[in-house]
């Protein structure tokens, strides 16, 4: 005789537990909440958009203690540095870094 589950929902599906720091759980179900959504719609959500995408649809990086530069800003900030050095005057004194971010924007804000 036919096992009757083996049609079920349940057979369908597997469980999955997953453990969370309680803040975390109980700060996303506070968000999830406001759209209409549970944690476990957010999980399911979660892993159709991963099977979707093939991936994550976001950059998972390694956090770090500074930033990292993009070779885009990079290429700015010397580009920047240069005409700072080509048109330093021995009147122009930078003491501080705020100093000097503002001294740069003022001379990027002149080349546009």
């Amino acid at each position: 005789m036919p096992n009757p589950k083996s049609n079920s929902k349940s057979a369908q599906t597997a469980l999955v537990q997953i453990r969370l720091d309680k803040a975390v759980k109980d700060s996303a179900e506070a968000i999830l909440e406001e759209l209409g959504l549970s944690l476990v719609d957010a999980f399911r959500i979660f892993t159709k958009k991963i099977i979707a995408d093939g991936g994550f649809n976001f950059n998972l990086t390694i956090p770090s203690k500074s930033h990292k530069y993009s070779d885009l800003e990079i290429t700015q900030i010397e580009s920047i540095l240069d005409q700072y050095y080509k048109n330093k005057s021995k009147s122009t004194i930078v003491d501080t870094n705020e100093d000097l971010h503002k001294y740069l924007k003022k001379l990027d804000s002149s080349n546009e």
